[in-house]
């Protein structure tokens, strides 16, 4: 059984193989990323399964004798599909290191956050032992309760922290 394309007679097994370039495949490859141990994409499979389907379709327009520009239409297609491939990975990357600086610019706010509010409390506690005229019991009310104070803003802060963090990871 022969199937005519753009004027050439293929092959049921030619049409096999045209048939295995399915869009929905390919997508779900493209998804689909292969790291090695240092997280780095790697696209050498999807390149070396287009590639084999390429030299089995050139192989049978070889044995059917079609014209070498069906097959270099082909080729171009196949071409074209890796660099689409190419570019959504550099894409994900590019997104990847965006989301990394943003990370670490957050964490460097709440650092500076953190260092601030216990430097005010410093200070604070610092302006309250100066104040003798206050009773000793006061004092240490009072310091407790800017303790308490400042550990709650903390404990907030840090959870709004955690929770961008978190959304980011989602």
């Amino acid at each position: 059984m022969s199937t005519q394309l753009h004027g050439a007679k293929l092959s049921s097994n030619t049409q096999n193989n045209l048939l295995k370039i399915d869009p929905a495949e390919l997508y779900k490859k493209r998804k689909k990323h292969y790291k090695n141990s240092k997280g780095e994409t790697w696209v050498f499979h999807t390149a070396r399964e287009n590639l084999e389907k390429m030299e089995a379709f050139e192989l049978g327009c070889e044995i059917e004798g079609n014209s070498y520009t069906e097959l270099a239409r082909v080729l171009a297609n196949l071409v074209h599909q890796l660099e689409r491939e190419r570019t959504e990975i550099e894409l994900v990357q590019t997104a990847k290191e965006k989301e990394i600086s943003e990370l670490k610019a957050r964490q460097t706010e709440i650092e500076n956050i953190l260092r601030e509010q216990w430097e005010r409390q410093e200070i604070q506690e610092m302006q309250l032992l100066e104040c003798e005229e206050m009773p000793e019991m006061e004092h240490k009310k009072i310091r407790e309760l800017l303790r308490l104070e400042m550990e709650m803003q903390l404990e907030q802060k840090v959870d709004k922290f955690m929770k961008q963090m978190h959304a980011l990871h989602s």
